[in-house]
């Protein structure tokens, strides 16, 4: 995979990056579909499995998948090893997961953690889709503070965006990918659909240069 100049360009910029149609629609059917067998029964939403491929191998192929390791690594100018993977679902009626940066729970230094958000359904503005607010990677990482707010109410601290850093609706279809650093102000509003679930598979990459003081992600070889 070879992106171009302008792409990295504007990845480093505005802190993502789209890959339209990356995985096709079968191979987002097969990660679904494991991904709901793993889900354990009577978990609350947003439900969530942690870490699935360590137990499976489909998403242990997806997380070493070259050709999303391959483009994480353009858009970061470095090779990478990979540190944690997620089933997530926003079940219909679920409430939204409030800003904040997944390098703050990753602690990846010196140099921050990138994602893969890779969406296995259509993920919509009701069904409650990522918003990111670009160019916030450059600010470093943000406090966490308190919060009491209806529409995120599975969290209640969320960082708070500078005046002026607004934030931008990512639409996306099955199979497309997208990549964002991980100081990225981001999160989502609910889920307001009466049978979306929003599923997607989500895999975090780290620097091979990087440390980190958690010991509850990996620095695993992708090749």
């Amino acid at each position: 995979m070879n992106l171009t100049p302008d792409a990295v360009a504007d990845y480093k910029n505005a802190g993502y990056y789209m890959a339209e149609g990356l995985l096709s629609s079968d191979e987002c059917s097969q990660i679904l579909t494991r991904g709901m067998q793993l889900i354990e029964p009577g978990s609350e939403a947003p439900n969530r499995v942690f870490m699935p491929h360590r137990e499976d191998p489909c998403f242990m192929g997806c997380f070493k998948d070259p050709r999303i390791v391959e483009i994480a690594e353009e858009l970061v100018g470095g090779t990478l090893l990979g540190a944690q993977t997620m089933f997530y679902i926003k079940p219909a009626g679920s409430t939204g997961h409030g800003w904040h940066q997944d390098n703050l729970y990753l602690c990846s230094k010196p140099d921050p953690c990138i994602a893969a958000w890779c969406a296995l359904e259509e993920i919509t503005e009701e069904n409650g889709a990522l918003r990111v607010f670009r160019g916030s990677h450059q600010l470093g990482l943000l406090d966490m503070v308190p919060h009491d707010d209806s529409r995120f109410g599975n969290h209640d601290q969320t960082v708070q965006p500078p005046e002026g850093c607004e934030d931008t609706l990512v639409l996306m279809r099955p199979g497309d990918v997208l990549f964002f650093d991980g100081m990225l102000i981001h999160g989502s509003y609910p889920n307001t659909t009466s049978d979306s679930k929003r599923p997607a598979y989500i895999a975090h990459y780290v620097p091979e240069s990087s440390t980190s003081n958690d010991e509850n992600y990996e620095r695993s070889q992708l090749r």
